[in-house]
């Protein structure tokens, strides 16, 4: 999210021109430029020839002598205007004096006014020390093999190794990213101080106030689900505000589910119910030899449940929404019986013979198995809208049609 927070500082818009004092003249006389890849040495040779006073050149200027400039003209400029399209072009910043001509590069100009700035990033709720947390996912509405451990909801929402590396940046450390300037940076608990210009600081300022504007930024959703006749005529996707109010009338035992969301924050609602069932025996070996049966127990977890996350664009809003719909259809118990079998009775030890007089026959033991049927709709929608957002998504569900009604609230 903060990542699109670009901040250009080395492309800042410099007043063209220096000029100190009045009587600067040789401003006002006229040069006909007609460099072709002509080196930056050579033009401010020609230049400094035809204003006749003194032409100083900064040492990284200097450096940089071969520069190629390409430019010309067919007729006459005033030096003034020759010297605004170099600065304009070439990256260069002119002081001119009345006996004196001075050039640097506009690098060179922005270094020497640098001054350091601190800045409390606390106040704009940017912090050094903590840690950008992200939501956990709910539990998942399907059976859990693991004795109703719950699962991740929505796996593919975001990988796990995702979400920890994300919780191991801090805002501070991204704002860092941001401030891609040529500009020195340090940071000392949630101070930051940085070597910059006056505009500088102030658009460094400018970029956390939209970070600050964009922390306190939610956004409030309704979240609808119902039933409506098999036969009803739904169309889905983004829908007139009478075409919604006239379906959420319509909804057979909606459930209504209010989020609020902080910008990029996922957020979890449902209302579920869980249940235990057995789903299988192990025979184990009870005292004497005999035979049990050990149940196997699984949690069941039916109802709805709704996970949202929003981003707030410049233009427009982004809505990443998922839904789980688990509803019983039928349940039944399936029995299991074991085997009536003889159990021994006295051993001889000397003949390894049993003694039939003292045999009995033993019941077998009996249990039973739920068995469900349910019906189950999940739903994972991206979307892009301007203005208010209406979202209808529907699927049919045995004899009725299942309805989601998605509407932000002002």
């Amino acid at each position: 999210m903060l990542r699109f927070l670009m901040l250009s500082c080395c492309i800042l818009q410099l007043s063209a021109l220096e000029v100190e004092g009045k009587d600067v003249e040789y401003l006002d006389l006229s040069i006909r430029p007609d460099w072709r890849l002509t080196s930056i040495a050579d033009v401010h040779e020609e230049i400094s020839n035809r204003i006749k006073v003194p032409f100083g050149e900064s040492s990284a200027l200097m450096s940089n002598s071969e520069q190629a400039v390409v430019m010309s003209a067919r007729s006459n400029v005033t030096i003034r205007q020759c010297l605004k399209l170099l600065e304009k072009h070439y990256g260069l910043y002119y002081v001119a004096k009345k006996l004196h001509l001075s050039v640097e590069t506009k690098e060179e100009y922005l270094d020497r006014q640098r001054k350091v700035v601190q800045i409390n990033t606390a106040d704009y709720l940017v912090f050094g020390n903590d840690a950008a947390l992200i939501d956990a996912p709910a539990g998942d509405l399907i059976s859990s093999p693991f004795g109703g451990g719950s699962a991740s909801l929505f796996s593919d929402f975001e990988r796990q190794e995702e979400l920890q590396e994300s919780a191991e940046m801090s805002s501070f450390e991204i704002l860092n990213d941001i401030l891609e300037t040529s500009s020195q940076q340090d940071s000392f608990g949630n101070m930051l101080y940085v070597r910059a210009t006056t505009d500088e600081a102030g658009l460094i300022k400018d970029s956390l106030r939209k970070i600050y504007g964009i922390h306190v930024n939610n956004r409030s959703y309704r979240i609808s689900m119902g039933s409506l006749p098999r036969d009803a005529v739904v169309l889905g996707g983004q829908v007139t505000a009478d075409r919604f109010e006239q379906l959420r009338k319509q909804l057979m035992n909606p459930e209504v589910f209010e989020c609020v969301a902080y910008n990029n924050q996922v957020v979890n609602a449902g209302n579920v119910q869980e249940g235990s069932y057995m789903y299988d025996f192990d025979m184990v070996t009870g005292s004497g030899g005999l035979g049990a049966l050990d149940p196997q127990v699984r949690v069941m977890v039916n109802g709805k449940s709704v996970q949202l996350r929003f981003l707030d664009g410049s233009s427009y809003s982004k809505l990443n929404i998922k839904t789980q719909w688990a509803e019983p259809i039928e349940k039944t118990a399936m029995g299991y019986n074991q085997l009536k079998r003889l159990y021994p009775g006295v051993i001889s030890a000397e003949e390894g013979n049993v003694d039939v007089e003292s045999a009995s026959v033993v019941n077998g033991l009996s249990g039973f198995l739920n068995l469900h049927k349910r019906w189950l709709w999940a739903t994972h929608e991206q979307i892009f809208y301007q203005g208010d957002l209406r979202y209808v998504l529907h699927a049919m569900q045995g004899d009725k049609r299942a309805v989601v009604l998605v509407e932000e609230i002002k």
